[in-house]
């Protein structure tokens, strides 16, 4: 998969381009669906198929607030897509002149002129343009002006609930794991790069990888068992426990995510891991003494442990 940073940046024509166009937090199965199916025409075709998305997420540009809390990271967005079979993935530039921009103008301009898209594949509550204007019903005016074939994808309902990514974000929230994973259709993850810790976990006989806290949606503060996957080698993964709260032991105050990585004893300063929450195991909590944190922590390893042997 060939990943594209900017509009300005495409330099080249695709073939018969067949393009999902969305915001796509979660890559849930809703998305999917409308991802598969740009897939499957461009297969088709013998053409393209191309992901078009955001940098950053709309509403963090057009509103005051911080925005909604990330179901996905840049690397866990492109870990996903290439997994799905996406071609070419665009995250174009969301910045307050872009907001401006008239549902026409974006759909002459660039989805026309500059990719030359033959169909086109959204949600069915898709909007865009200058004050998300662009309705699927504007969008169909508009695709038959410029002869682009425009298909809506139908809302996928699980257990009666339409999926989305605003119910993810709160099964997250809450600590429903298997909730969101349903919905997502695959594990809820966190990625990022590892940065150098205090090394309180190796003297302490447990040894982390230890990443930064970013503005995305996590689970209750509390320790998980996860699978690793690096960056650096996506056919191989990894089994440890996960921390993220507080460290009240230790470190009371200092947010931070930690994972102790089974059978693993490398340098990993500065590689991009993607980290699959499987299993909660239980909320964080402040220990007397730190052999009762060590107590824990190894019978945390053991319930994980015994987890995995039976599934």
């Amino acid at each position: 998969m060939k990943v594209i940073y900017g509009i300005e940046n495409i330099d080249e024509k695709f073939k018969n381009p067949c393009v999902a166009l969305g915001t796509f937090d979660g890559i849930h199965l809703g998305h999917q669906s409308v991802i598969k199916s740009a897939i499957d025409k461009a297969k088709e075709l013998n053409g393209t198929s191309i992901l078009f998305t955001f940098s950053p997420h709309p509403l963090k540009v057009i509103t005051s607030s911080a925005g909604p809390k990330m179901i996905n990271s840049k690397d866990e967005k492109e870990f996903l897509l290439e997994k799905l079979g996406v071609d070419i993935l665009i995250f174009a530039n969301f910045t307050v002149e872009f907001s401006d921009l008239h549902p026409e103008k974006f759909m002459k301009n660039v989805l026309k002129d500059i990719l030359d898209v033959k169909e086109i594949f959204v949600g069915f509550n898709y909007t865009f343009g200058k004050d998300a204007i662009g309705t699927t019903d504007y969008m169909k005016e508009l695709s038959e002006k410029y002869d682009i074939k425009l298909n809506v994808v139908e809302p996928m309902k699980i257990e009666d609930e339409i999926v989305s990514s605003t119910l993810i974000r709160e099964y997250i929230k809450n600590g429903d794991l298997k909730k969101a994973e349903k919905l997502l259709g695959y594990p809820v993850m966190i990625s990022g790069k590892i940065v150098q810790g205090k090394k309180i976990g190796r003297k302490l006989g447990f040894p982390t990888a230890n990443l930064k806290i970013v503005n995305k949606a996590y689970p209750p503060y509390g320790v998980y068992g996860v699978k690793i996957i690096f960056d650096s080698e996506k056919d191989k993964s990894y089994y440890g426990i996960m921390n993220i709260g507080k460290n009240p032991t230790l470190k009371p105050g200092e947010h931070s995510i930690e994972v102790n990585i089974f059978d693993f004893d490398k340098n990993v300063y500065g590689e991009k891991i993607i980290i699959e929450l499987m299993k909660f195991i239980r909320y964080e909590k402040k220990f007397e003494t730190v052999e009762n944190l060590i107590k824990e922590i190894k019978n945390d390893i053991k319930i994980w442990k015994e987890w995995l042997e039976c599934h």
